[in-house]
């Protein structure tokens, strides 16, 4: 916990300086996270609709068409058609469990365009059901071939294949409403994005005009500390003057108080030094009179012995 709360603790030490660390830090992830478009990923599901009905259970529907016909032409011909009838069952329960896949993936979610809801519920539906009573219809073929009543299984493959055509035409519909909806959503994304990329100019834009008052924070917390360095190097040179300190023996605070103090040091400092400079120069006047004292004997005593 203690490391957990000591970023915490740091950016309350830096006070208003912390708290615009703060709001540039949040700033910077709201401008990121308003970039996200939910057209543009309706988009990509819709594309990705496409690429599996277009690929895979269009290929499939053709696939399980073609062994149809297969086992009819081998029944006509009495060849063994258990394969084609094997193959043709096989690639219907795969496309059944394509489509789930994509509804469980979400591909065939409701699309809102112009404050209306698009839904492709009905025809994947009606899709299904057609899937469900075309199998019926070719159990019905496999059944009447095996009672060798061949004019009725001629009767029920007419049927089947009309049922083969509707089952075409609403796939080509399920494409089609696929693609709409992806074109509007590709409709919507322009724009989207263009809110996203304006969210986050203003996002920089706050973060600059923040950073700005951040130096200015951190250069009215630093220029004190500079006045007073030279003030101190000033005391040091015997050169200080309370100039050197600007306005800040007038602020309160920290650095006021630091400044007063060095003033006071400053003051005691050259009154020291000007009771020093007056003891030495008294000093030098004893010391010159002394030897005035001792060289006039000493020109006395000279005069008086040549005498």
């Amino acid at each position: 916990m203690k490391k957990l709360f000591a970023p915490i603790k740091a950016l309350g030490t830096l006070g208003w300086l912390g708290v615009i660390i703060l709001l540039m830090a949040g700033v910077i992830e709201f401008a990121s996270f308003s970039q996200g478009s939910v057209p543009f990923d309706t988009e990509m599901e819709k594309v990705y609709a496409l690429t599996e009905l277009e690929g895979n259970i269009s290929q499939r529907l053709g696939a399980m068409q073609t062994s149809e016909s297969f086992y009819v032409y081998s029944r006509e011909y009495e060849l063994d058609a258990q394969s084609h009838l094997d193959d043709a069952l096989a690639e219907d329960a795969a496309i059944g469990e394509a489509l789930a896949e994509m509804e469980d993936y979400g591909y065939f979610e409701p699309v809102e365009y112009e404050d209306e809801v698009y839904s492709p519920d009905s025809l994947i539906a009606e899709f299904n059901e057609l899937r469900s009573t075309h199998r019926a219809t070719f159990d019905q073929i496999v059944a009447a071939y095996d009672a060798g009543d061949l004019e009725s299984a001629w009767v029920l493959e007419e049927e089947a294949a009309d049922q083969n055509d509707e089952l075409n035409a609403k796939l080509k519909e399920l494409i089609d409403w696929v693609e709409e909806h992806r074109v509007y959503a590709a409709m919507d994304f322009p724009s989207d994005a263009n809110i996203g990329v304006q969210w986050a100019a203003l996002g920089f834009a706050v973060v600059i005009v923040l950073a700005l008052l951040g130096y200015q924070r951190i250069s009215a917390t630093t220029r004190p500390l500079s006045d007073l360095a030279n003030a101190t190097t000033a005391i040091g040179g015997d050169q200080y003057r309370p100039e050197l300190l600007g306005g800040l023996l007038k602020k309160g605070g920290p650095a006021g108080n630091l400044a007063r103090a060095l003033n006071e040091l400053a003051a005691g400092v050259q009154a020291r030094d000007a009771g020093l400079k007056n003891e030495i120069e008294s000093l030098r006047a004893q010391l010159y009179e002394s030897r005035r004292r001792r060289l006039k004997l000493f020109r006395d005593e000279r005069q008086g012995g040549k005498q």
